[in-house]
């Protein structure tokens, strides 16, 4: 006969203590991450402000313009800089070269161009803050946008010397917001990364919740450290694969601390509009 088990009273005893340790040793691992959570929102919340913007949309058939009209479109920033800097999506702010693109690969002949008439931030305090783009990373999906003028009062921001590193399976912290329908409240939710991507830059994807991942969100380790920023990483649509694919074209994914941290030292360097 083959014995399956063979051990002692003794290490019997030791396995159950492990167990029924490593039960109660749940519980107090979740309360851990709670507060973390907690900390994170207390601390950083006021960095995470809404943002709006009117878009001017104009559709054209075979060269005719047969719509022009403006829309508006609410989203998260996240502030990175006391002077009031942001970044944003830019898909999400200015989506006019998404929207060309898709109809670019559909078989109609029509084009689309979108121009960004107005831009506000809203700090604490509910007061909006008109703002400007300073720079565009189209391959990021980054938008930079500052207050068109000085801000009287240094702004909440994000530390961005303080990155965090994550690998897949760790749990992220993401901070955001509602929009109008929950009076813009800020949301602290739990998620996990799900793959990473190394070449040619390194981008974390997040799990996909049935709920959305709202861009502009700013993602955190259970330490407290800043990983970087909820954006979308997209494939510019085939023609004849537009319809018959199922593979996704718009991922949200999570844009590296120290990615953005280069570019802001761009910034700080040229001054330029890009």
């Amino acid at each position: 006969m083959i014995h399956v088990f063979k051990y002692g009273p003794r290490t019997v005893v030791i396995l159950l203590t492990i167990a029924v340790v490593a039960l109660f040793c749940l519980p107090a691992l979740a309360d851990d991450t709670a507060k973390a959570g907690r900390d994170i929102s207390k601390k950083w919340s006021d960095a995470i402000v809404p943002v709006k913007a009117v878009i001017k949309l104009r559709v054209a058939v075979e060269g005719k313009e047969v719509e022009n009209r403006e829309y508006e479109v609410e989203d998260v920033a996240a502030v990175i800089d006391v002077s009031g800097l942001a970044v944003v999506s830019l898909t999400s702010i200015d989506p006019g070269e998404v929207l060309n693109e898709y109809a670019a690969a559909s078989s109609d002949k029509y084009s689309i161009s979108t121009d960004v008439t107005s831009l506000k931030m809203t700090f604490s305090g509910d007061n909006e803050t008109p703002c400007k783009i300073v720079l565009r990373d189209k391959d990021l999906d980054l938008a930079f946008i500052t207050p068109s003028a000085k801000p009287a009062a240094p702004a909440a921001a994000l530390d961005l010397g303080q990155a965090g590193k994550l690998e897949v399976l760790d749990t992220v912290i993401i901070l955001s917001r509602f929009g109008k329908i929950a009076n813009k409240e800020i949301s602290v939710t739990l998620n996990h990364i799900q793959a990473i991507v190394r070449k040619p830059k390194t981008f974390y994807i997040p799990e996909q919740q049935p709920t959305g991942l709202r861009t502009g969100s700013a993602v955190f380790t259970t330490a407290g450290k800043l990983a970087g920023v909820l954006l979308l990483k997209r494939v510019k649509p085939q023609k004849e694969a537009i319809l018959a694919s199922n593979d996704l074209k718009i991922l949200p994914i999570v844009v590296p601390t120290e990615d953005i941290a280069e570019i802001v030292k761009s910034i700080a360097q040229t001054g330029k509009e890009k």
